[in-house]
């Protein structure tokens, strides 16, 4: 107990300033809060230290909460109102446009980690990258927010909409897969639905060009989805899996994904790298798995 006050305990400030780097991150805790230390450290792309060290000062200021579910979970981090206020005086923007949670005992942290790993990941090689501006992140919770939804809507974990040089814009529904479904079913109730949205033409977020981009635990299971969502009928290239643990800031625009690809003759398609953003498909030869249908 003892441990997890003193992971929530605000200490006087002293004389420290917030640097660019604080403002930052504060802007991206408040787009995917909670954020774990790991997800804010892949954010600013610092060691371990000093993103904990960044972290202190944010709550010492009180600009974040810190919540700590049990002693061996990692703290997350939310913003305070004292936090909004400073995001909106800066950026000249509404109050009301950042949210304040009041706790996150309900959330499905597990899932929820992982998406925030992505954001960060996407932020910090949309710096990095001057060929691609990333105009925006939207959590499930923030789309709903916005648009009013109802909780029986079925929408994806994230969007993410992205600009190249060229000005085309390209939208990712993103899918945190966990594992607890059935290939089968997320085929069924996830990979058809996405597949009849396309072919109408249907836009995602205003955007026309978009596609499915799921993030797994394994090898294994992407393979399994890759097959299921074959064999369902899902056309090639409409759905980009990577493994989780393989997600970063240097591979996110390039080498964590993969997709479904039909080699000459369309009766076998395979697993193949291929980065997920407006260019043409580079195959790639290896060991992947190949799925036989005739279509």
């Amino acid at each position: 107990m003892k441990k997890s006050c003193k992971r929530t305990m605000r200490q006087h400030p002293d004389r420290s300033r917030l640097m660019p780097r604080e403002v930052e991150g504060l802007v991206f805790i408040a787009e995917a809060q909670p954020v774990a230390t790991s997800v804010y450290q892949e954010r600013l792309g610092v060691s371990v230290a000093v993103a904990r060290r960044s972290l202190r000062k944010l709550r010492n200021h009180g600009l974040v909460n810190v919540f700590v579910t049990a002693q061996e979970v990692p703290s997350h981090f939310a913003l305070t109102k004292r936090g909004a206020v400073l995001l909106a005086e800066t950026f000249d923007r509404r109050i009301d446009e950042f949210h304040v949670l009041r706790g996150i005992g309900k959330l499905p942290l597990r899932h929820h980690d992982v998406g925030a790993h992505l954001a960060a990941s996407l932020y910090r090689a949309a710096h990095q990258n001057e060929g691609i501006v990333l105009e925006s992140f939207l959590t499930e919770s923030s789309i709903r927010r916005s648009r009013k939804l109802a909780a029986s809507t079925q929408i994806p974990d994230a969007v993410a909409v992205l600009r190249n040089q060229a000005g085309q814009r390209l939208a990712w529904a993103i899918e945190i897969d966990l594992a607890t479904e059935s290939p089968a079913y997320v085929a069924r109730h996830k990979g058809k639905p996405y597949a009849d949205l396309q072919a109408h033409g249907t836009p995602l977020l205003n955007v026309v060009d978009w596609r499915v981009l799921c993030v797994v635990p394994t090898e294994q299971r992407m393979k399994r989805l890759a097959a299921a969502l074959w064999e369902a009928g899902v056309p090639e290239a409409q759905w980009y899996f990577t493994i989780a643990r393989e997600v970063g800031a240097e591979t996110v625009f390039s080498a964590a994904w993969r997709t479904v690809r039909t080699m000459p003759g369309g009766t076998e398609a395979a697993l193949v790298c291929e980065d997920p953003l407006p260019a043409c498909a580079v195959l790639t030869d290896g060991n992947d798995d190949i799925y036989r249908e005739e279509r």
